[in-house]
């Protein structure tokens, strides 16, 4: 008896600890008044990625499977005036985490967990 719930309890930790499925991150970048951005962006490891010449509606999707802390994105239209301006969006599972502008928000950094 007594071996058949030490069994039944170390399956039900294991299944207890077992890790969540890895969410989606997608990074977006929309443009007004401006052709094009630079920028960078935090990647699945966790290493800044710059990028430069991309077009309004930019995405990038990836898996989370290394747990990340934070989430950053900087987009700057490659049009100075005062009309140029970067929407950035960051989503999770495909839902609106976070939103910034050039103008506000330079380095959108957000706490992640």
């Amino acid at each position: 008896m007594i071996r058949q719930i030490s069994i039944v309890l170390c399956l039900f930790a294991f299944l207890s600890c077992k890790k969540e499925s890895a969410r989606t991150i997608t990074y977006e970048v929309i443009l007004s008044n401006a052709t094009s951005w630079s920028g960078n962006y935090l990647n699945e490891n966790a290493v800044l990625i710059e990028v430069s010449n991309q077009k309004s509606g930019w995405k990038h999707s990836f898996k989370d499977t290394n747990g990340l802390l934070v989430l950053v994105l900087s987009a700057e239209p490659d049009t100075f005036n005062n009309n140029s301006d970067a929407l950035m969006n960051i989503y999770v599972d495909g839902k609106l985490y976070a939103k910034g502008t050039y103008n506000n928000d330079v380095y959108l950094n957000i706490p992640f967990n």
